[in-house]
């Protein structure tokens, strides 16, 4: 009977040289397979630190994006043009009124600020300004920025006799409704109003644009809410979150409600509560990947140590073999 090339006997040279070669890959295995199984122990607080991190971003850039915005409106209504105007007759002066226009177009005109538009509006005066020149104040919440949450009668009770220097509304959606031109969307703004004097300077900052600018997030719904706990913005309405059963104590921190995960930071300088919805189930689809890669990356280191180690042991065998017999 013809023997084979190699002798599987187990005190074989061939099966010994194996056991030794797969003995070194079972030991380079297991610290991996330890490896694996701290980091899959750790890798939920590993996503919970980055959703945090990226709240702690957007937070600060909002935080100072307000601030930004509120010293510029306040400015607006220290200058010249605007003190002038108000201590003008019914009509306007238009030099001075062509002067407060220009102080408007700087701001609006200002990317980087996402001011959609700022009024110069006084309920008693017949014409508003604005980065467009002059229109009728009767038709600024009527045509020029319609809204079924800040309509006529909302303004004029909320601005007439009210002594707080800057105030920021919650977002809402406004449209233009002008005969000539048709409906035009102005998007989802969020209303600021600064007493200067017997003018209001009212100004609507773009939120949609400051939430793709500033909301640091591969997936999650985002809220803001005010320091009295009112709704400010909602990128979108798909979280069913009851968020007045929170309770946001803390100046940050994460909490599980239902099937979501609510990471939360307070602003220092607003007092607003920034809030990032994830749903549980990404997280989990997040884990549940990293496991099957790291599973796939063992698997495969486990396969192809193995055909190593019988690739080597064959090839080594026969020159030890013979180097053996000789002696």
């Amino acid at each position: 009977m013809k023997r084979l090339p190699l002798s599987l006997r187990w005190n074989s040279l061939f099966v010994k040289l194996l056991s030794s070669f797969l003995l070194l890959v079972v030991l380079l295995l297991s610290f991996n397979l330890f490896s694996f199984a701290f980091f899959k122990t750790n890798i939920h607080e590993d996503i919970v630190s980055y959703n945090m991190l990226g709240m702690a971003k957007s937070v600060e850039s909002y935080e100072k994006h307000f601030s930004l915005i509120e010293i510029n409106l306040l400015q607006l209504g220290l200058s010249r043009p605007i003190a002038a105007l108000d201590k003008s007759a019914d009509n306007y002066d238009y030099n001075v009124a062509s002067q407060a226009i220009e102080k408007i177009r700087t701001l609006t005109g200002n990317p980087l600020l996402f001011i959609n538009n700022i009024f110069l509006y006084a309920a008693n005066r017949p014409f508003f300004l604005e980065k467009n020149g002059t229109g009728k104040t009767s038709e600024l919440f009527v045509k020029q920025y319609v809204s079924t949450t800040y309509d006529t009668a909302f303004w004029a009770k909320e601005l007439p006799g009210n002594a707080s220097t800057f105030r920021f509304y919650p977002a809402a959606h406004f449209y233009s409704d002008i005969p000539i031109n048709g409906v035009s969307d102005k998007g989802n703004l969020f209303p600021i109003a600064v007493q200067s004097g017997s003018y209001t300077i009212l100004s609507f900052l773009d939120a949609g644009s400051l939430f793709d600018r500033f909301h640091v997030s591969s997936d999650g719904h985002f809220v803001i809410l005010d320091s009295a706990g009112k709704l400010l913005f909602r990128n979108d309405d798909t979280a069913d979150v009851d968020l007045s059963a929170v309770t946001f104590s803390a100046g940050e921190g994460h909490v599980r409600i239902g099937d979501n995960y609510l990471f939360y930071r307070k602003g220092v300088d607003t007092g607003f509560t920034y809030i990032n919805i994830v749903p549980f189930s990404h997280l989990a689809s997040q884990i549940s990947r990293l496991n099957t890669v790291l599973a796939a990356v063992l698997g495969s280191a486990l396969l192809i140590g193995f055909l190593l180690s019988v690739a080597l042991s064959i090839k080594f065998n026969r020159p030890i073999r013979k180097m053996i017999s000789g002696f």
